[in-house]
């Protein structure tokens, strides 16, 4: 056919016969793998499980169907295996038949596609149906037979029960058998439909664009003259395609049946798939949590076999363990020693011993973990035990003891994934696949031989040649797995225990906070002593718990550099866990115990404390803001100020309200029209990241005019307690204190409020109005900062321009205003405390002498009176980082996105050799950053102020003090190392470290 279509000379008809065997041997290894080769059998059978729940028995309808699926098509192969050997014959006869390169190439690249889909398919299913079948196998679940607890494996699949008891040997190993056979037959049978499909599909486009290439060569082929052979080649060319015709037809034929058992099958599959993701009962709801926190941990340590020998239930355990260890040992020392021999013993060049110190040291630390693990044996066993105590402790009235626990064992099972997925990816590529595709070759007697991942002592034997190679690959792959697993081990281990250990310090946290009242615990105990024994008992247990694990872990961190560095990361969780429980201790109503009850929480916080970190030191010692007059300035023109302050009266407040109606109506004006204009509208990209600056703080200001009007109450507090503390004030040193803080404050909100609003008003005003003109049409337009007004109404109109400008304006005014507001609130709230604390700080240097202090004349009266100021400036505290906590979250989004774009706009005008452009956006600039300074200092500041009273506690002439008044010094002390932090919404602390980062991230 080919040489009447082809003007070439004819090929042999032969000579690719070998494509077509390739091509038709996939389609027999396929068919014969389910006996359809030629002929078919029958036969699936599909065990079902009895099941009371209603949950298991919608789990085993999926394996149900499937098997079902499997045995309906297999049915169908076999109805419809003519049509199959049709198909089969046709494209025998087109490879037959092909003469052309052209043509050859054509049905080789199209063959190909065919086969890897049939390979990728079969191999698909194959992996992943015995992958389900191997982890349901090791699932293990626990039974009492005659008193005795014995644990079982799971089948693969459900068994009907009253045919044969399968838990027991030597049935279940019959069962397990027969379903991993079965399942093989079900992802044949699957494999061999989307394989054949694949393959007869890609034969026929293979065949149509053959049919392609002969028409193109008819319209394109200038020699041809003869009417009969332009006829010919179309009959040749009409037959062809009735033939591919006819082929198709044969597929249809034999697939169709196949397809709609496919489609609806697979649909119900994907439904019961969703239906049990979403109904699956959620891990907390089982009882088994310590087994939920230690199957991965037992998944790595048996292998290896340093799993516990006091957790083996039976002899043969106890035995497989000690064989497991034995061959572990021997196959670290089957890498260990000749490498050790071949880097010290054979001569080779300083940088080969030298690269070799890695592998070697890595599997010395191997060898030396595995005698620890080995050698802890024991003390392991204890702290498994420990956990399964707690886990079998845990009261089922508390749920949220339960979900702590279980997030910890989550979180601990999710680092031991990332270790395993990091090592065994890492680990076993080196040891295994880059040997054998690397180019690691070697030339002995003119021939090029491979070499192994790891060297090996040649005088004990040449592992070059075969089978010696392929010995010592596999045995180096096997302790490969045995070092990395051993590692992975260590990992998990310290992952589970530290994670264990911080969840139950948030479950001792809940205990404190119920400790005064003991409402929120059904079972809690009748009485705070009780409660208070309680919460000690559970701490001693925690730290008795820590102890044991550092002592299992602390030589292993030694040896291993890398787990050392996570065992670190670890630690440093754990402490903040502990840090927390210091601040609830003291938080408590302790003061609300009978008698000296709150004594007993000291020893609890001194544990706590025992673990903070270190600090890197004070920069500086300067307060930042202040309570001034000017507070009360910038808040009234916004409608805020009557709102907050307690005093105002109804008129006031009458009119506060229009301020707001018209403060929100301005800021709408601007948003309304601008915001879906620049989102929707604006096609230009430069134009549109112009608008974007504006914008975006358009919207921050108008958010964070909605948090003020929130945090009303909040702030109102607060400023009733400044005003309160101003009152009181008796002292002159104090009152001078605190008068340098707001003249501080003051210049600051001043400085804010220049910057701000002089760049925002030459932005809003001057460059507007210094802008080009632009003529269109005879039609003169004048720019505006916000666009968008054009589809309303003819905004370049006078007197709608002036008028829409005046509104730019006034909103200008409003935006700064807010965010003038929103920062001298935190400077002034802020630099209150500090000075608060200051004169807390003399009160503490006047406790032995008691001259500064009025009207307290015994050393108990002025800790009174230290204790309750002390009291008031925390809770001050937790005020106002309630009132700016959304506030400085804003604070922070805002002004990291529109530094960085006012620093993209003072590079365009640059290019442009704007001067006002470039004086406006480098002042706006600067205020911006110098607001973001404001937070991030005072958070600071705040920090380092609380920080000086346990210094100032400790400075104090204690040992002087009689009895024991020294004692209630502590309480002061230890609070003093938790200062409270402002927060940009409790998702980070403002600090120098948040200001750093910020402008790093503007100046990348």
């Amino acid at each position: 056919m080919g040489d009447l279509v082809d003007n070439r000379e004819p090929l042999m008809v032969n000579i690719y016969l070998a494509d077509k065997d390739r091509n038709i041997r996939l389609i027999r290894w396929l068919l014969k793998s389910i006996c359809l080769w030629p002929l078919l059998s029958i036969g699936l059978d599909v065990f079902v499980e009895e099941h009371e729940d209603v949950n298991s028995m919608m789990a085993n309808i999926g394996p149900f169907i499937t098997f079902l699926m499997a045995l309906l098509k297999y049915t169908c192969l076999v109805l419809h295996v003519d049509d199959i050997r049709n198909c089969v014959h046709c494209i025998e006869l087109d490879w037959n038949t092909v003469r052309s390169n052209k043509d050859h190439e054509v049905m080789l690249r199209d063959g190909k596609i065919g086969r890897f889909m049939a390979i990728f398919i079969a191999a698909f299913m194959h992996s992943s149906v015995q992958s389900y079948n191997v982890s349901r196998c090791l699932k293990e679940y626990i039974i009492e037979v005659d008193n005795v607890n014995v644990s079982l494996r799971e089948l693969p699949y459900p068994f009907y029960s009253k045919i044969l008891d399968a838990r027991f040997s030597p049935a279940y190993e019959i069962v397990s058998i027969m379903h991993f056979v079965s399942s093989f037959i079900v992802s044949g049978v699957t494999s061999v439909n989307c394989g054949l499909m694949a393959i007869f599909v890609m034969h026929a486009c293979g065949q149509l664009k053959i049919l392609t290439l002969w028409l193109d060569d008819i319209v394109h082929d200038s020699d041809i003259v003869d009417d009969k052979i332009v006829q010919r080649k179309l009959g040749f060319i009409v037959e062809h395609h009735l033939r591919v015709i006819s082929f198709v037809s044969y597929i249809e034929e034999a697939i169709y049946l196949t397809c709609l058992v496919e489609l609806v099958g697979g649909s119900l599959t994907l439904c019961i798939l969703g239906y049990s993701s979403i109904t699956s009962r959620s891990i907390e709801s089982t009882t088994d949590g310590w087994n939920y926190s230690f199957q991965l941990n037992r998944w790595f340590l048996k292998p290896i076999g340093t799993w516990p020998l006091s957790l083996c239930e039976t002899t043969a355990e106890r035995i497989s363990c000690v064989i497991l260890i034995i061959n572990s040992c021997f196959l670290i020392g089957f890498l260990l020693l000749p490498c050790t021999l071949c880097t010290i013993l054979v001569d080779t060049d300083l940088d080969s011993k030298i690269r070799m110190i890695g592998p070697l040291s890595f599997f010395l630390m191997a060898a030396v973990k595995h005698y620890i693990l080995i050698a802890r044996n024991k003390d392991i066993g204890e702290c498994i035990r420990h956990v399964h105590l707690d886990w079998s402790c845990v009261e089922l009235s508390h749920e949220k003891d339960r979900e702590i626990m279980f997030d910890s064992a989550r979180f601990g099972r999710w680092l031991s994934v990332v270790s395993a997925l990091f090592m065994y990816s890492g680990g076993l590529f080196y040891t295994t696949l880059m040997p054998l595709f690397a180019k690691r070759t070697d030339i002995i007697n003119n021939e090029t031989v491979r070499l192994h991942a790891f060297p090996v002592y040649r005088r004990l034997f040449d592992p070059r040649d075969s089978p010696f190679f392929e010995v010592v690959q596999f045995m180096q792959a096997l302790a490969g797995y045995v070092i990395y697993t051993n590692t992975i081990g260590v990992c998990s281990l310290a992952a589970v225990f530290v994670m264990h250990a911080c969840g139950q310090f948030q479950i001792l946290m809940l205990k404190m906070e119920d400790l005064a009242d003991g409402k929120k615990r059904k079972s809690a105990s009748s009485t705070s002593e009780e409660r208070l024994g309680d919460i000690v008992r559970c701490h001693i247990r925690i730290l008795s718990f820590i102890t044991r694990t550092e002592e299992l872990l602390n030589e292993i961190c030694l040896v291993d550099v890398v787990g050392c560095t996570l065992n670190i990361c670890f630690l440093g969780f754990n402490m903040m866990t502990c840090i927390q429980i210091g601040i609830k201790a003291y938080m408590i109503d302790w003061y609300r115990l009978p008698g000296k009850g709150a004594l007993g929480l000291t020893l609890v916080m001194s544990m706590s404390n025992a673990t903070i970190k270190l600090t890197a030191g004070k920069f500086m010692d300067l307060s930042l803001a202040s309570f001034c007059s000017i507070c009360h300035w910038i808040l009234k023109p916004i409608g805020i100020w009557h709102f907050v302050y307690s005093r105002s009266s109804p008129s006031e407040k009458l009119f506060s309200s229009t301020l707001v109606f018209t403060c929100v109506s301005v800021l709408c004006f601007v948003l309304v029209p601008s915001g879906p204009y620049v989102l929707l509208y604006e096609k230009d990209i430069y134009m549109r990241v112009k608008l974007y600056g504006p914008v975006g703080f358009c919207l921050s200001c108008t958010i964070k005019y909605f948090l003020l009007g929130v945090r009303g109450t909040a702030i109102g507090r607060c400023i009733e307690q400044v005003e309160d503390d101003w009152q009181v004030i008796r002292q002159a040193d104090h009152r001078k204190v605190m008068l340098k803080n707001a003249m501080v404050g003051r210049r600051l909100a001043i400085l804010c409020v220049i910057l701000l609003f002089s760049g925002g008003l030459s932005y809003h005003t001057i460059m507007p109005l210094s802008a080009k003109i632009k003529i269109n049409e005879n039609l003169t337009i004048r720019s505006l900062v916000y666009p968008g007004y054009d589809r309303y109404f003819n905004v370049q109109a006078s007197p709608v321009y002036e008028i829409v400008f005046g509104m730019h304006c006034l909103s200008c005014l409003i935006q700064y205003t807010i965010t003038t507001a929103t920062c001298s609130l935190a400077a002034i709230f802020a630099s209150h405390a500090c000075g608060q604390v200051q004169i807390l700080m003399t009160l503490l240097d006047d406790l032995v002498d008691g001259k500064k202090i009025e009207g307290s004349s015994t050393v108990g009266k002025r800790l009174r009176v230290i204790a309750k100021h002390h009291m008031r400036v925390l809770r001050f505290a937790a005020d106002v980082e309630e009132v700016l906590r959304e506030i400085c979250l804003i604070e922070l989004v805002a002004a990291t996105l529109i530094i960085c774009l006012l620093e993209y706009y003072f590079m365009m005008e640059w290019k442009k050799s704007d001067a006002i452009g470039i004086v406006t956006y480098f002042i706006l600039l600067v205020s911006f950053a110098f607001n973001l300074l404001i937070f991030c200092y005072i958070s600071e500041l705040l920090v380092e102020e609380f920080r000086k009273i346990g210094s100032a506690a400790y400075n104090v002439n204690w040992y002087d003090l009689s009895g024991y008044k020294a004692l209630d010094l502590t309480m002061i002390i230890m609070i003093s190392h938790y200062p409270p932090r402002l927060t940009a919404g409790k998702f980070c602390d403002l600090s120098f470290n948040t200001f750093s980062t910020v402008s790093t991230i503007e100046i990348i």
